[in-house]
């Protein structure tokens, strides 16, 4: 990812951050990391927010070209396979 996908990501957290509205799954694992040094817990769930929103980015542009491949790979409904043309030869 580039710098400005990881500063949008970073924005994004602080933000998260700011309003209150944090994961919690995340932010107890950030408390566990921060082992009772309150000034840090916000430093280990930003890292840990982003590094899960990359995972998201990642798997969704993933599942994108996947679709995109299977998508060009798809036969069109008329396509006849050498098996197919051969039993149609021989039907006749």
């Amino acid at each position: 990812m580039s710098d400005n996908d990881q500063d949008l990501i970073r924005l994004t957290a602080l933000q998260e951050v700011a309003q209150g509205n944090v994961n919690p799954t995340l932010w107890s694992k950030a408390k566990e990391l921060a082992k009772g040094q309150t000034e840090l817990i916000e430093k280990h769930y930003i890292t840990l927010r982003m590094m899960a929103m990359q995972d998201t980015i990642k798997s969704h542009v993933r599942n994108q070209v996947k679709a995109e491949i299977a998508k060009s790979l798809a036969r069109s409904p008329d396509f006849l396979n050498a098996k197919d043309l051969l039993k149609r030869r021989t039907s006749k």
